[in-house]
């Protein structure tokens, strides 16, 4: 594309700003295309990357990089075991849950069997003769009281 007119293309800083440095612009530019650089590059964190930099570190035999990386795996390992026992506890606290619902589970069911098979006749003779025993028995405390309305008004 020569719109923009023959030769090379530059970009430079203009009113004394560092943008083009700041930017990773600041590479020289080949023809029509401009190649910047990554001036913050991103750092992965973790187990992954810190085996990436160990292995680097041993190929190179670089003892600081390995130092580094071997204190990385060391947090890791740590962080690990911390998340491990995070989440055993959660497991003995979701078997425990779950051990008392299946208790409870049987106790209901025992009660809704009991219900379920019941003697109807029974239950209604023996609620029958319940309820004449009460009313028999306030009638005789109402006699022996000898109690009556007029009693409590007067």
């Amino acid at each position: 594309d020569t719109a923009g007119g023959a030769g090379t293309i530059a970009v430079a800083n203009l009113n004394s700003s560092d943008a083009v440095a700041g930017l990773g612009l600041n590479q020289p530019a080949a023809g029509t295309v401009i190649a910047g650089r990554d001036v913050h590059p991103v750092e992965a964190k973790g187990l992954f990357s810190n085996l990436a930099k160990l292995r680097d570190a041993l190929l190179s035999g670089d003892q600081s990089a390995i130092t580094s990386a071997s204190e990385g795996l060391d947090e890791d390992a740590k962080r690990l075991a911390n998340i491990a026992g995070q989440t055993g506890a959660r497991v003995k606290e979701m078997e425990s849950r779950s051990t008392r619902l299946e208790d409870q589970n049987l106790v209901t069911r025992n009660m809704l069997s009991l219900l379920e098979d019941s003697d109807y006749t029974d239950a209604i003779t023996r609620f029958q003769t319940l309820q004449l025993s009460l009313q028999a028995t306030m009638q005789s405390a109402g006699r022996l009281l000898n109690l009556s309305l007029m009693d409590f008004l007067g």
